[in-house]
């Protein structure tokens, strides 16, 4: 994703929202894709992947999930404006019941700079129960492109991500993440645009480094859970709190006010930390341009 990763900034706070699904009332209606076999069941593994005390404090201190704003100079990469584009051209959101529904799968590999090093990097994005709300009426969506969607008051979204990436050697790196309710991972999140809360972001990756891509080298795993989080504004969220689990590392991120540096605390079980946010000196593209982020 390693410099382990900064990825997961709470876009619906601040516009943006989507959503993946199960039933037939605004779920998946078998899309065929590889996103859609993503389930709760791929998140109870145990991380093999060990940090020590400076890694978990870099992670955190340049984790985009724990800012309302991350602060960053670095500006978009080529990158993930290559994958927009594609997502915008090759993506189709559709009306299913009362929500919507995007999907895209494609082959992503010539939006990387070191291409010729790979075989392919297969990208499966499903979002279910997508809906977006503007004083109480819905917005149609199927007249917007994804990645483009309109502002909006209120939505609802579940998402499920896949990402396979084969380089020539046979090394394999795969990606999984499922954003859904904490409560009922099969439920959709509900986000206004000040709020998210009973939301929770789960991120599986998976190497296989020993050029055969088929023997598992290591697994790592992050959690995170968004417990009643309001947005207004700056750096940080105004209050409520955000869980977390970040490899052998568990914790609590509380949120003190938009402009105030919010503060954590973390286990690895035999040591507790304490520390305030400090993102100085983070630069958000770097890991953007690396085809072992997340996005």
């Amino acid at each position: 994703m390693m410099k382990l990763f900064i990825f997961f900034t709470l876009v619906v706070l601040v516009g943006c929202g989507g959503g993946g699904g199960g039933s037939s009332d605004g779920g998946s209606s078998g899309s065929g894709l590889l996103a859609e076999s993503v389930s709760i069941a791929d998140f109870n593994v145990v991380s093999t992947v060990t940090l020590t005390e400076e890694q978990i404090r870099e992670n955190i201190n340049s984790n985009s999930a724990f800012y309302r704003s991350f602060p960053s100079s670095g500006g978009a990469s080529a990158r993930s404006e290559c994958i927009d584009a594609m997502e915008d051209q090759y993506g189709e959101i559709t009306k299913q019941d009362s929500y919507y529904q995007f999907s895209f799968e494609k082959d992503i590999k010539d939006c990387n700079s070191n291409s010729t090093d790979m075989q392919s990097e297969k990208r499966s994005l499903l979002v279910t129960y997508l809906s977006r709300f503007t004083n109480g009426s819905s917005i149609d969506l199927t007249e917007y492109t994804f990645n483009n969607l309109p502002a909006s008051s209120s939505g609802t979204f579940l998402e499920k991500y896949y990402r396979e990436l084969i380089w020539n050697n046979n090394n394999k790196y795969m990606v999984m993440t499922l954003y859904s309710k904490q409560s009922d991972p099969t439920s959709p999140c509900d986000w206004t645009s000040t709020t998210l809360n009973d939301c929770e972001s789960r991120r599986k990756n998976i190497n296989y480094d020993n050029n055969d891509l088929k023997t598992i080298t290591g697994v790592e795993l992050q959690k995170y859970y968004f417990n009643n989080i309001v947005g207004s504004g700056g750096t940080y969220y105004s209050s409520g709190s955000m869980e977390f689990r970040i490899e052998n590392w568990a914790g609590t991120v509380i949120f003190n006010g938009s402009s105030t540096p919010s503060t954590y605390t973390a286990s690895n079980g035999s040591q507790t930390i304490t520390g305030t946010l400090d993102p100085s000196g983070v630069s958000q593209v770097v890991y953007q341009d690396s085809p072992t982020s997340l996005y």
